[in-house]
């Protein structure tokens, strides 16, 4: 895993080599066991209950690949949260991307914040993020997350518009490739949403 070299190939063409002194190749299929891994062992030394939801306790940590969300209910609780994964991960040799990692309040605020902070941490302040594929923001409003769908679903279908129309292709497959690339794009994350009729409006208009 260490002095290693590897080479990038481009079409029949090899780049020179290129050593890398630490960690494992990009796209390692061992990378990903390796983090999940630690990333379980963070969670478990920082002694967070991540069992039950937000209903019934002040905090809740979920933790998919290498995205860690904390729920909590008050900004005390999510500082003291935070210190616990944040102490257990430096102990692992990893450390929190501040600039990949966001701040959200579902609740309005008086004072507006650019960024919350947590001992040495600037965390920005948003009005909405991308978390694992899906929107979420301030307003817990599924529409904006439903409009983007149908957005990418648009681009997906207007992509494949010459296979659609193709006469070589039979209307099983053309079915076939509606099922597979089309319409899970608008499906995803649906058994999440909170449809309101509007919202329902403009997917039965899709």
């Amino acid at each position: 895993m260490e002095n290693t070299k590897n080479q990038i190939r481009i079409q029949s063409d090899l780049s020179d080599s290129i050593i890398t002194k630490k960690c494992l190749r990009q796209g390692n299929s061992l990378a990903f066991l390796l983090f999940n891994l630690a990333l379980k062992k963070v969670v478990r030394n920082a002694g967070i209950q991540t069992s039950g939801t937000i209903f019934y306790k002040p905090v809740h940590l979920l933790a998919y690949a290498d995205d860690i969300d904390i729920v909590a209910r008050s900004r005390t609780a999510l500082k003291e949260t935070f210190l616990s994964p944040e102490r257990a991960a430096g102990e692992m040799g990893l450390r929190i991307n501040e600039k990949k990692t966001k701040y959200l309040a579902t609740r309005e605020i008086k004072i507006q914040q650019r960024y919350f902070q947590i001992k040495n941490f600037n965390f920005e302040a948003v009005q909405s993020f991308t978390y694992l594929g899906s929107l979420t923001n301030v307003n817990n409003d599924n529409s904006a997350e439903i409009k983007k769908r149908i957005l990418m679903t648009n681009k997906g279908f207007y992509g494949l518009k010459r296979q659609f129309r193709s006469p070589f292709l039979s209307i099983k497959n053309k079915i076939k490739l509606y099922k597979t690339l089309i319409r899970p794009v608008l499906a995803y994350g649906s058994e999440t949403w909170v449809l309101l009729k509007c919202d329902e409006v403009i997917l039965g208009v899709f």
